[in-house]
């Protein structure tokens, strides 16, 4: 998020505004939630969420072109600020949380299931996803009920 070849970023951002508008078409959001979904989705299409996936105007004020020529994207790699990767999974969450019958998705099977994978996904040795999962599994793993000791000590 926020790094890489504009097409990338955009296709990313993309396909998340995809996800939130599936979730609510094809009805997987709970009733009593619908009004948070929509009000999710406004807060995703909104400038400082576009910005969190690097789509939107940079310190520069320069909109990201994702249909530029190859040799004019490939040559515009940004630094990534981390703390954005912490913003796009307490989005994620926020959908989540939506399809979720209590109020939060924590504990859940489906948070399981990401807890999971990227707890796995954390202790690859790819330096490009390997920043971003810690980041990811510090979110999903919050609450001392979802830490084990053996979880604790791989991160070590």
């Amino acid at each position: 998020f926020g790094s890489g070849d504009a097409l990338v970023r955009s296709d990313s951002y993309a396909l998340f505004i995809n996800l939130t508008h599936a979730i609510f078409t094809k009805k997987i959001c709970y009733k009593d939630k619908t009004n948070l979904l929509k009000s999710n989705l406004n807060e995703f299409q909104s400038l400082t969420s576009k910005i969190q996936f690097g789509v939107g105007n940079t310190s520069t004020g320069k909109n990201y072109d994702p249909y530029q020529s190859q040799e004019d994207r490939d040559n515009k790699l940004e630094k990534l600020n981390i703390s954005s990767v912490e913003q796009v999974v307490n989005s994620l969450v926020n959908l989540l949380n939506c399809c979720s019958k209590s109020s939060s998705c924590f504990g859940t099977k489906e948070h399981a299931r990401w807890l999971s994978l990227t707890s796995y996904t954390a202790f690859s040795l790819d330096p490009a996803i390997q920043p971003r999962a810690v980041i990811t599994l510090g979110v999903l793993a919050s609450s001392k009920e979802f830490v084990s000791s053996e979880l604790f000590g791989q991160l070590l």
